[in-house]
């Protein structure tokens, strides 16, 4: 192999997860950092094209205050990223049921099997599933709305997905109304989502804390976002609700949420 000068570059490095002593063995055996990157793509692409793909989801542990990932287990006290995408979403399920009984993918229309096993749909603000007194011990509903929000966070190349249960929407809520005012949207920015302890009569859970924006993105960064964001979308309306997101704390999510919108 003929003999080549190749660059160290330390942030691509960082990113891979390289030591400068890895980075010089590669260097060596006559294969550049680019081409390991390439390396490792190409045979990243060819594994998920042999599984069912999921996104990796960020759940909250209440009693710790943390996000964990689903995937790997790991455990942070504040993610740090993109907010790429966002969306509504809203879902009934029965325990025992993997198919929920009704849901909606965009929080306006829901999808649901009727007693004569017909697919209805109907407004998910008229809909009885989402009337107060609904759920179980006529506490909260039996419609649980969530938000979707996909996460990149940096050194990644696909975005996480952080499913915000309904006691952290007024608060997510307000920081988009507080962009769009800015006239700045969250997709245009670096944030960081933290969680603050919440307790009544005993129980204790986490909320989203009023995120945080580190930066805003440079104009070159945020039309590479807004490329992504449209392939995020498209996939996101094929991503059906489940069951592990809808029971996900639940009973902690009726309290709290009786509890927030009530004092309102």
């Amino acid at each position: 192999m003929e003999n080549q000068v190749m660059a160290y570059d330390p942030q691509l490095a960082q990113r891979l997860g390289l030591t400068q002593e890895e980075v010089q063995a590669l260097i060596e055996e006559g294969v550049s950092l680019q081409e390991y990157a390439q390396m490792l793509g190409a045979d990243l692409s060819e594994e998920v094209s042999n599984v069912e793909p999921t996104a990796v989801r960020y759940t909250i542990v209440h009693p710790a205050q943390v996000w964990k990932n689903e995937a790997t287990d790991e455990t942070k006290k504040s993610l740090v990223g993109i907010p790429v995408y966002f969306h509504p979403v809203r879902g009934y399920f029965v325990e025992g049921l993997e198919r929920p009984v009704c849901s909606s993918l965009d929080g306006k229309i829901g999808h649901f099997i009727n007693e004569d096993g017909e697919r209805v749909s109907r407004e998910c603000q008229k809909c009885p599933f989402n009337a107060w007194g609904s759920g179980p011990n006529g506490r909260g509903k039996l419609c649980k709305e969530l938000r979707r929000v996909y996460l990149l966070e940096e050194g990644h190349d696909l975005p996480a997905v952080v499913s915000l249960p309904p006691t952290s929407l007024r608060v997510w809520d307000s920081f988009v109304a507080a962009a769009a005012y800015e006239g700045l949207p969250v997709s245009g920015r670096v944030v960081e989502l933290t969680l603050e302890k919440q307790t009544n009569s005993g129980q204790v859970w986490s909320t989203l804390a009023k995120p945080r924006t580190v930066r805003r993105l440079s104009p070159v960064e945020y039309v590479k976002i807004r490329a992504m964001k449209q392939q995020i979308e498209e996939a996101a309306r094929q991503a059906k609700v489940s069951a592990n997101e809808y029971f996900a704390d639940s009973q902690q999510a009726v309290e709290a949420t009786v509890t927030t919108e009530q004092t309102a």
